[in-house]
């Protein structure tokens, strides 16, 4: 797309105004920013060309000159030429002298003759009027434009001018080492340099030949003042200017090589944009810090157009810092700065460094987006702030904050220092008593550690102790709390004093873990006594097997006719007994110990046999008939001790009701003052059918068995009777006939 020069240029010379306005709109493509700008210039273009028609009221006429190099004392509208200043390659500037309305000096620059041509001519209003939209400080105004020798829009011989602004100064350069301006003062000189820069960029014009002729220093009140000059005019003309200019035509080269950006160093530059600029300024920026910029001028003495091209688009510069240690007068040019040569490199380096080569960057993307971020970091980097050229590292940022606190900093060290040197001696004295101490260490470690293990050993045989001790203290106590009971009561104390034997056998297994021989006889010990314990409990609940033989527990039990008979076949070895007595089994001839171990296996085979027969639910209920028949006893039971969870002062005072006393049946045959009765022989129970007025073979005298329920239960807490509801089940409806007629005490432990 053609840029906004050359649509001005072509589109300046079209008269009539719609053909005009469709060739914009055609070269704009839909841009209506650019479209807009285009227009504004177009009409600046010839808003100012209408002065030139006729003469200014009170000026002499417009005088048509011969063209011939103007002199000083020529007279061009108002203005009487004084000398010459400069020259480009389009024009020359002279300075002048406003006669009329007031009187003042001003700079006029005036075409040379030859450089008339229409797309010339076209080009040079149109920057004319680009440099009247600028107002800014650090720029050179703009005050006045004519022709000389004629119109020139109405095909007349006259050439162009414009009137600046007189600029009384020295390159920004030059100025500064005349001046023997340190790095700071330099940066502070060049920063209105970027903002100036920074304000044509936003008016829509890119410079494109900064460079330090164009950036002139003048004093205003003793006070130095930048001014960019030469806004745009390199993009005026196809013919070289001095300094090694070139300008624009369509595949030109513009820009003075020691300053043109890379992409301005290809022959095709439409693809140029305010970030060549700041490549611009980065190179006056290294020349102000180093004397020399990035490619030195004597490389291009000998070296070919397109080599020189080629360098500025490839070679990377060095670092400002690494420029001044490298180059043979820095002696000269650190004097030029105020400065030791050695102080110089020192403040160069680092900060200043990151900022020029951020401008300097070969890819545009990362240099500075605008003149402005490169003002606001050089203006950080004057305040001790935090720059943006590059990631602060930790050390950066306490190097920051270091510099803009150089007196607490100080103040801090000093400190410190003391600190340390305290710390020092302290160490010392530390490290003498720690050599010292180390052995008497080593000592008590090994004092301790031996002390230790007899510790270790001591508690091992007093836990071995202890345990015995508990052990034996807790038979002793069982057999003071049964043994009152009687000999109704020595099945339970067998079974305490065994389950207490299993629990305190299951310890010392777990403390003899490491002697498994030891372990392993003792858990065959503890089994022997869990056998035992089966076989003491089995006889305790072989009472149930009786309770099976009467019709109403059966009827209880709803068991069907041949369930009963079943039972009963199961049942035919327990013999028949009178009335009054206990049932008792008919013992197998033999000793007392085949006798006993041939009752066990009867109770085994028939608690198999009853388990086969009975469902479950039939013997929970059995269960629990069982414990309404047994009564207060039943509350004295380890099951039922551990279930209710009693106290001990509760186990007490059961023990009290279940206490002997006159007259009361105290086993199977047994009266409190008379050895065993031998009941006769009676009717069997397995012919037994449970009628009213027949007498089970249990059934004898007994009383009070409700009271003492009564007392026994008055004892349990509610949460504890509510516990033995749940265990007893549903009352049984025979019950009081079945415990009336058997006795107060019901079966008793040692029933087999």
């Amino acid at each position: 797309m053609p840029n906004i020069e050359s649509i001005l240029a072509s589109a300046v010379e079209i008269s009539a105004v719609e053909e005009r306005q469709r060739y914009v709109e055609h070269c704009c493509g839909g841009d209506e920013s650019l479209r807009t700008r285009v227009q504004e210039l177009i009409e600046n273009h010839f808003r100012a060309g209408s002065f030139l028609e006729s003469p200014a009221a009170g000026f002499a006429a417009t005088i048509d000159l011969a063209i011939t190099p103007e002199t000083p004392g020529t007279v061009i509208g108002p203005y009487k030429l004084l000398q010459q200043i400069g020259e480009g390659g389009m024009g020359a500037v002279y300075m002048a002298e406003q006669t009329q309305p007031v009187q003042r000096k001003v700079a006029l620059k005036l075409m040379k003759p030859g450089m008339d041509g229409r797309q010339v001519l076209a080009r040079f209003e149109a920057e004319r009027q680009a440099l009247a939209l600028m107002d800014h400080p650090n720029i050179a105004k703009v005050l006045d434009a004519g022709s000389a020798g004629g119109d020139i829009t109405r095909g007349g011989s006259g050439r162009p001018y414009f009137v600046m602004e007189l600029v009384k100064g020295v390159p920004i350069t030059r100025y500064c080492d005349e001046q023997h301006l340190t790095p700071r003062e330099r940066l502070q000189l060049f920063v209105p340099v970027c903002q100036a820069v920074q304000h044509a960029h936003q008016k829509g014009i890119i410079h494109r030949d900064l460079k330090p002729t164009n950036v002139m220093v003048c004093l205003y009140d003793d006070r130095p003042v930048p001014k960019v000059i030469d806004f745009g005019l390199a993009k005026a003309a196809g013919i070289k200017l001095t300094e090694r200019t070139l300008f624009t035509e369509f595949g030109s080269i513009v820009g003075t090589l020691e300053y043109m950006s890379p992409e301005q160093a290809k022959l095709n530059q439409l693809d140029i944009d305010t970030r060549s600029d700041v490549y611009s300024l980065g190179v006056l920026l290294y020349e102000l810090l180093t004397g020399t910029t990035p490619l030195r001028k004597e490389r291009f003495q000998d070296t070919a157009v397109l080599e020189v091209l080629r360098l500025i688009r490839e070679e990377e510069p060095q670092r400002p810092s690494v420029r001044l240690s490298t180059i043979k007068g820095l002696p000269a040019v650190a004097a030029n700065r105020g400065l030791e040569p050695s102080e110089l490199s020192g403040l160069v380096r680092g900060e200043l460094d990151w900022i020029v080569m951020k401008a300097l960057e070969k890819d545009r993307n990362r240099r500075y987006e605008t003149a402005n971020e490169m003002a606001l970091d050089i203006e950080r980097f004057l305040h001790d702030e935090l720059v943006r050229a590059c990631p602060p590292s930790a050390g950066y940022r306490l190097y920051k904050f270091v510099h803009r606190n150089r007196g607490t900093v100080l103040a801090a060290c000093l400190l410190l220092l003391a600190l340390l040197a305290g710390m020092v001696g302290t160490t010392v004295g530390l490290l003498q008593a720690k050599a010292s101490a180390k052995a008497e260490s080593l000592a008590l470690v090994d004092a301790r550690a031996k002390q230790k293990l007899a510790e270790e050993a001591i508690a091992g045989e007093e836990a071995r102790f202890a345990l015995a001790r508990r052990l034996a203290d807790e038979m002793i106590q069982i057999a003071e709390e049964e043994t009152a009971e009687g000999r109704g009561q020595q099945q339970r104390l067998r079974r305490r004093l065994l389950e207490s034997a299993v629990a305190y056998y299951q310890e010392f297994i777990e403390l003899r873990r490491d002697n498994p021989g030891a372990q392993a006889d003792l858990e065959s010990t503890r089994n022997h006594v869990q056998a035992i314990l089966a076989d003491l409990t089995l006889m305790r609940d072989a009472y149930r097997h009786l309770l099976l033989t009467d019709r109403a527990v059966q009827d209880e039990l709803k068991l069907s006719p041949e369930t009963r008979t079943r039972l009963a076949t199961v049942l035919s070895d327990i013999r028949d007994v009178p009335p009054g007595s206990p049932p008792r089994r008919e013992p197998p001839p033999g000793s007392g110990d085949d006798r006993s171990g041939q009752l066990l296996r009867e109770m085994r085979t028939h608690e198999t046999a009853i388990g086969t027969i009975l469902s479950p639910t039939q013997l929970t209920r059995l269960a629990q008939i069982a414990l309404q028949v047994r009564g207060v006893e039943a509350l004295q039971e380890p099951e039922v001790v551990t279930a209710l969870n009693l106290t001990h002062e509760q186990r007490t005072q059961l023990r009290s009701l279940c206490g002997p006393h006159p007259g009361r049946h105290h086993g199977p045959g047994r009266d409190a003052d008379s050895g065993p009765v031998s009941p006769p022989r009676g009717v069997s129970l397995a012919n037994h059918d449970g009628k009213h007025g027949d007498t089970p073979p249990w059934r004898g005298a007994g009383h009070h068995r409700e009271a003492d329920l009564s007392k026994a239960l008055a004892l349990l807490s509610p949460e504890q009777l509510a516990r033995w509801q749940e265990m007893t089940g549903p009352r049984f409806a025979g019950l009081n006939d079945l415990s009336h007629s058997r006795g107060h005490e019901g079966p008793r432990d040692d029933v087999h």
